[in-house]
């Protein structure tokens, strides 16, 4: 049987494994927003199986208001992830075991 401290610790890594997640669909929201909103335009100019790379900071600088809100979100999010890591002592490798 397992401990309240193991039981604990798992309940932790999955809460971090989770905000993990949250920020790497958070991306693709963000790209899907601008994409079809301020960056509409550049979106027309491909077909729909071209294969388009961008990176999540490419889309920083844009004005749409939603797209920042967003950003904001993904930031706090990603920053508390890492305290809590931090604060505990976690390493990424140990919350693939």
């Amino acid at each position: 049987m397992k401990t309240n401290k193991e039981i604990y610790q798992h309940h932790l890594k999955n809460s971090i494994a989770v905000l993990g997640e949250t920020v790497k669909e958070l991306e693709t929201v963000i790209i899907n927003l601008a994409m079809s909103g301020e960056l509409a335009e550049l979106n027309d100019q491909f077909d729909e199986n071209d294969d388009m790379t961008f990176k999540y900071e490419d889309f920083r600088k844009l004005s749409d208001y939603n797209v920042r809100l967003l950003y904001c979100l993904y930031d706090f999010i990603d920053d508390k992830r890492k305290e809590i890591m931090n604060v505990n002592g976690l390493e990424e490798e140990e919350l693939e075991n």
